[in-house]
């Protein structure tokens, strides 16, 4: 009986709970188009329409779509959300970024923000903000002859311990050794 009641899909042909054997994309569509346009009186151009948006919508909720909307649904950030986010962080590294800031950047408190970003980032915000500032960091010691000092406020950090510190405990090694043995 739950066999029955399990979705399966091969090829172009699904088996829905309501089926007891498998119906094609197109079948479906035929019977969505009737049960619409029967339902609700409507013409059949109308009924062709709410048809295919219902079979999409099927499609979605039962994962069968290969498009999946990534990042909402879950309470996660949007995608534009998301690269406004990124782009300001970027833009910003030199300076204190604070949850606040980027909250308000995409309208929403601070701790909607924080869930949502965790959500769509998969790490907390300060987390991302470090690792961000680390990568700026790898960028400049490579094509740079400048100081760790001067690098480490360039990207934001409070000085070069600060620098040094997180940079060792996220690469490894420490940013003047990771500079040597990339030169």
């Amino acid at each position: 009986m739950r066999s029955e009641m399990q979705l399966i899909r091969a090829a172009d042909s699904v088996v829905l709970p309501l089926f007891s054997s498998p119906v094609s994309g197109t079948e479906l569509l035929t019977i969505l188009r009737e049960l619409i346009s029967s339902t609700w009186g409507i013409d059949n151009g109308t009924s062709d329409i709410y048809a295919v948006e219902a079979v999409l919508a099927i499609e979605a909720k039962m994962h069968l779509s290969p498009v999946t909307d990534r990042g909402r649904g879950q309470g996660g950030l949007g995608i534009c959300r998301m690269r406004k986010v990124a782009k300001f962080v970027d833009a910003n590294l030199h300076n204190r970024i604070s949850v606040l800031d980027l909250a308000c950047l995409v309208k929403l408190s601070s701790s909607q923000f924080q869930r949502a970003f965790k959500q769509s980032f998969g790490e907390a915000t300060h987390m991302y903000i470090i690792k961000q500032r680390v990568v700026r960091a790898k960028a400049m010691l490579t094509t740079s002859d400048i100081s760790a000092a001067q690098i480490a406020l360039a990207c934001g950090f409070s000085d070069q311990s600060h620098m040094t510190r997180l940079f060792t405990r996220l690469v490894g090694e420490s940013p003047c050794s990771w500079r040597r043995n990339r030169l």
